[in-house]
């Protein structure tokens, strides 16, 4: 099993509890995912998933299918997902699907930045490309401002003590600029944890704004839209909150 992979075996659970109970639900995000899923019609497909968070939410009377790799995570869908979303535990690399068969692909929450290196990045991006029909999309979200943080020291992030969870969050965050990466190192504390605590080495991967759309040109999709935020508002760099990439496969003569 990939590191990355046992991370979020152990990880899975703290990070479904933060989302669904401690960190506020964020609309602008599901607004946008289901824009997209209305105006793409078809088959869809959620890569890395997790606990279904988006691909519950975005599912129409077409075929929604979500992979993820960690088995915590697919334990964590609620049961109306469940029904909703048809579900395979499988690695992105190869995806477990047809050529030429999906309508719209997601990338959603940062996934890219779980690929460390430019050619695994590269190889997933051709297997998108691979899968999607001649008409087909694919979106990706990615967190250039990582890009922007240094390391930080050990601080208290949350302290949540109600509704029957006891979960605290104490982080500290190195970036190592040779190797291209950044790590948050989490330190969990309370009831809700198993055996009371639990340390965990999130690293992701520094993408800049250029190499990631380079990369995306060099393999085989053509960049149809480029936006900063969900709201569609235009990429503007720095001050832009997010980086949001439209693609589709390239045509060929």
């Amino acid at each position: 099993m990939r590191p990355e992979v046992t991370l979020w075996e152990s990880y899975g659970p703290l990070f479904c509890l933060e989302e669904r109970h401690i960190f506020p639900q964020d609309l602008d995000e599901l607004h946008f995912y289901s824009c997209l899923r209305s105006k793409y019609p078809g088959i869809c497909v959620d890569i890395g998933a997790g606990d279904g968070r988006i691909a519950g939410e975005i599912t129409t009377s077409d075929l929604t299918l979500a992979i993820e790799p960690s088995s915590a995570m697919l334990e964590h869908w609620t049961p109306e997902h469940q029904k909703t979303v048809s579900r395979i535990r499988s690695l992105g690399d190869p995806l477990p699907l047809r050529s030429s068969s999906i309508d719209l692909l997601l990338f959603a929450y940062n996934l890219v930045h779980c690929l460390p290196g430019s050619e695994e990045r590269l190889e997933m991006f051709r297997e998108a490309a691979r899968v999607l029909t001649p008409e087909g999309k694919l979106i990706l979200e990615a967190c250039p401002a990582f890009g922007y943080r240094g390391s930080e020291p050990e601080v208290e992030r949350y302290s949540h003590d109600e509704d029957g969870i006891s979960l605290t969050l104490r982080e500290s965050i190195s970036v190592d600029r040779i190797t291209g990466t950044i790590t948050f190192h989490m330190n969990y504390t309370g009831g809700s944890v198993p055996g009371g605590s639990a340390l965990m080495n999130l690293k992701l991967a520094l993408i800049g704004a250029g190499e990631l759309l380079e990369e995306l040109k060099s393999s085989g999709l053509c960049i149809s839209s480029v936006w900063g935020d969900y709201d569609l508002s235009p990429w503007c760099g720095g001050s832009s909150p997010r980086l949001l990439v439209l693609l589709e496969r390239k045509s060929v003569r």
